[in-house]
């Protein structure tokens, strides 16, 4: 098990991990991590700053964090099934055939 280390992070970084962590079912430090993982992968495929600003609208964003939402709250209250809140259906899962990288490594 890797050694665990403690961080300071602004209230702001933590208070929108601790909004996304429940959304996406992922711990506090998980969500922080794949943030990490993004912006590292990012990083090393030559994206810029430049590239991430501004890169939709506020209302899109508004939008789709109200769709996570209400779907979030439907599974929650049982309306939706957890399966319904998958972005690919299980048949089109089932049917497909998935290629993994070897060349990075996330440990």
């Amino acid at each position: 098990m890797p050694h665990m280390k403690s961080i300071r992070i602004s209230d702001e970084v933590y208070d929108a991990a601790l909004d996304e962590s429940g959304l996406s079912n992922r711990s506090i430090a998980k969500q922080i991590e794949y943030w990490v993982r993004l912006g590292m992968n990012a990083d090393k495929a030559g994206l810029s700053r430049e590239s991430f600003e501004n890169p939709v609208s506020a209302d899109l964003m508004a939008a789709e964090a109200q769709r996570r939402q209400t779907t979030f709250d439907a599974v929650n209250s049982g309306q939706l099934g957890v399966t319904d809140s998958y972005m690919f259906s299980l048949s089109m899962v089932k049917a497909s055939k998935p290629h993994f990288r070897t060349d990075i490594d996330f440990d």
